[in-house]
């Protein structure tokens, strides 16, 4: 788990999970969403539901896998090497090994446990950590979903040096052809996430293209006829319930049960929901 500290070092290097972003192998995040950060254009990230998430479970899963390994780990270590940085995990003690722990919604996509299977983010962050560590083996323990319970699982992921030599390479070409240059990188498209926390010049005004403007402005309206489409023929298929709770048709069910929003941050308050099930082909 980062510090404070940590976090803002962290912003004067690319680190192990700004390597697949930089490599366009993150769901989450892109090249440019990186470029924004560590040329210090945005506000810092203070954090989600999926990093709050693996914040708190990070501990749980490195204690299960110091028993599972019968081994000794150092937490939380942190190597550089010129523009290049490893936020480690844990290092394995008197081994040639690091942990990097993970949690995932995503079961399906992780492979059999005791091998390399595992999301290709996933491979390039370790390596980038294994040859800054400089060790050879990565222990991946994840935890998974699983049938009415949790699964742990452990992975073993060997340094490949040219992979490793490879992905430096690269990293460090594009941390000085953008971040040193201040340049924007190729095909620019931040996240929407990462627009929200650009930092802003008041009392200044922007061209913007006016395709820009005029597609945005055409997909909202497209989007506000659907929703009103969908609601006029969502009532209708209320209103032909009549006063039943169910219904069907030649191709399914319908159910309208209560459902109760439970008070939080708001007050509780129960309301209809309209759900449909298909007809399985058999019936």
């Amino acid at each position: 788990m980062l510090t404070a500290e940590q976090k803002q070092l962290r912003q004067q290097f690319i680190g192990s999970s700004d390597a697949a972003a930089i490599l366009g192998c993150d769901p989450y995040r892109t090249p440019a969403d990186v470029w924004l950060e560590k040329t210090g254009k945005v506000d810092q990230f203070e954090g989600n539901e999926n990093t709050d998430r693996g914040n708190l479970l990070e501990p749980v899963i490195l204690n299960w896998a110091e028993k599972e390994l019968g081994v000794e780990l150092i937490r939380d270590q942190m190597f550089t090497d010129g523009c290049l940085c490893a936020n480690v995990d844990a290092l394995v003690r008197n081994a040639g090994s690091i942990v990097e722990a993970k949690s995932s919604v995503l079961s399906e996509s992780w492979g059999d446990p005791g091998t390399d299977d595992i999301p290709e983010q996933y491979l390039i962050q370790v390596h980038h950590a294994l040859r800054l560590t400089e060790r050879d083996l990565a222990h991946v323990p994840v935890l998974l979903p699983a049938y009415r319970k949790f699964d742990f699982r452990m992975y073993r992921v060997e340094r490949d040096d040219r992979l490793a030599e490879l992905i430096a390479g690269q990293l460090i070409a594009w941390w000085d052809m953008y971040v040193k240059r201040d340049i924007p990188p190729e095909n620019y498209q931040p996240s929407m996430e990462v627009l929200k926390r650009v930092r802003r010049i008041p009392a200044i005004k922007q061209d913007v293209p006016d395709h820009l403007v005029t597609l945005w402005l055409m997909t909202k309206e497209q989007a506000k006829a659907a929703k009103e489409a969908a609601d006029e023929a969502q009532r209708q298929v209320v209103a032909a319930l009549n006063n039943a709770e169910a219904g069907r048709c030649s191709k399914g069910t319908l159910t309208y049960f209560e459902t109760t929003r439970r008070a939080h941050s708001v007050e509780e308050s129960t309301f209809r929901t309209l759900r449909w099930k298909p007809l399985k082909e058999n019936q």
